[in-house]
């Protein structure tokens, strides 16, 4: 056989392999199946690493093999059988079932937990093996004697870990009614919303271990990373009911962590207050940001607005930056307070860079507005709102894992040379 009848075989050998695989696999043989954006950021880029022991960046899907998946009891909730036809009532099918001992989802009782409980779970081939709900049975039985700011209806505590459980790891901001929504602990009633639906049904219409369709920026993850995370100095860490009831009789705060999870607003725009009249030019501050973020993320506001700007005749001539978190990942409160003779245009605009979930100082634009010499800059540069929009794209409270790949024992010796 010549070299140009054998180069001839073996395209036809592709050619042949090809369309035998194109009616046996369909087009996944060729296009394999990508997970959509919202389903790649609640099911993929929400989740705190691949599993309870492994810290390697998620790149694919997890849900379980098959439904329904079977849940023991071993806390005795009563009302878990109702909750679980909310569930399969929401997604027209079967999703969860009472089971036995040996059940996949187990939901266990534990009188030190945090009203919020807690969720781990453990997956092979990305595919889900096991899930642990830990409860506070206590609570759940008398939920009136804790702060109702905090949680309001037990069904809520175990509808939405059922809902991560079963592939949906992010928070919602889309319903303020839904069970995965960032308020639902301040909900007398919640549901299972249209869209947290459909996510899940994406998810259990594809193949396991689904690629996104856009694979992650490391570049700009990693970015997001630096001018959101590493830069703030704590982050307070809510896991026992003793640590709350501390806070709430003494003032005692929770023990303390490097910051691991996105903090932003939970949406936009946020309104601004200039308490002392120190910027007359504000709205057109504003204007400029809107504009190079490419939607409304700034407003002007009233004296209840959650950004303020405030004089102090008595500071140096520095701003001052105070952020208030409602809850873990998510801004309540800022406060930016300047000395009048000092506080200029450009310095409120720096500050409000701040305000919007870009905490550190940029090198890569010597005219960039979140530049460490901002005093005199003017510039919100393109890089800047790249890792903004990135932030915004994301759920609130994402964990950036440091890792991609990393040692582990590198990944410590670099977080702890953060500068508290």
């Amino acid at each position: 056989m010549t070299p140009a009848h054998k180069k001839l075989f073996i395209v036809l050998l592709i050619l042949a392999v090809l369309t035998i695989g194109y009616f046996l696999w369909g087009k996944n043989f060729i296009y394999p199946p990508r997970a959509s954006e919202n389903l790649a950021l609640y099911n993929i880029y929400s989740r705190d690493g691949d599993g309870s022991n492994d810290t390697i960046m998620p790149t694919r899907t997890i849900r379980w093999q098959t439904l329904p998946v079977a849940i023991y009891n071993k806390a005795e909730i009563k009302n878990l059988p109702n909750i679980l036809d909310e569930w399969n009532q929401a997604m027209g099918r079967e999703v969860f079932k009472i089971g036995s001992p040996d059940s996949t989802i187990v939901i266990d009782g534990n009188s030190e937990v945090s009203p919020a409980g807690t969720l781990t779970y453990s997956f092979k081939n990305y595919l889900l093996a096991n899930v642990q709900i830990t409860v506070n049975p206590a609570w759940l039985n008398n939920p009136q004697s804790l702060d109702p700011e905090m949680v309001r209806n037990s069904n809520n505590v175990l509808k939405r870990l059922l809902g991560r459980a079963l592939g949906f790891f992010g928070s919602t901001t889309d319903d303020p009614d839904s069970i995965m929504d960032l308020d639902w602990p301040a909900k007398e009633k919640t549901i299972v919303s249209p869209f947290v639906v459909s996510v899940l049904k994406e998810l259990y219409s594809l193949p396991a271990g689904t690629r996104p369709v856009k694979p992650v920026d490391r570049n700009l993850r990693w970015a997001v990373k630096k001018y959101n995370i590493d830069t703030r100095p704590i982050d307070y860490n809510w896991t026992t009911l003793k640590e709350v009831e501390e806070y709430k009789k003494y003032g005692i705060p929770p023990s303390i962590e490097m910051p691991t999870v996105t903090m932003r607003w939970r949406s936009l725009p946020v309104a601004v207050y200039d308490k002392d009249k120190l910027s007359p030019d504000l709205q057109n501050i504003i204007s400029d940001w809107n504009q190079a973020m490419g939607q409304e993320v700034f407003k002007i506001g009233g004296p209840d607005s959650p950004i303020v700007i405030e004089a102090d005749t008595n500071q140096g001539f520095y701003e001052l930056f105070f952020i208030t978190p409602k809850k873990t990942g998510r801004l309540d409160k800022v406060r930016i307070v300047g000395n009048p003779n000092w506080l200029d245009s450009n310095k409120i605009k720096h500050q409000l860079g701040h305000a919007l979930g870009f905490f550190g100082h940029t090198t890569d634009d010597p005219n960039g507005i979140m530049d460490a010499d901002y005093d005199k800059q003017k510039i919100i540069s393109p890089f800047v709102v790249s890792v903004l929009k990135e932030l915004y794209k994301l759920p609130p409270s994402v964990e950036i894992v440091d890792s991609f790949g990393r040692p582990e024992q590198e990944i410590l010796k670099l977080r702890q040379a953060i500068k508290i």
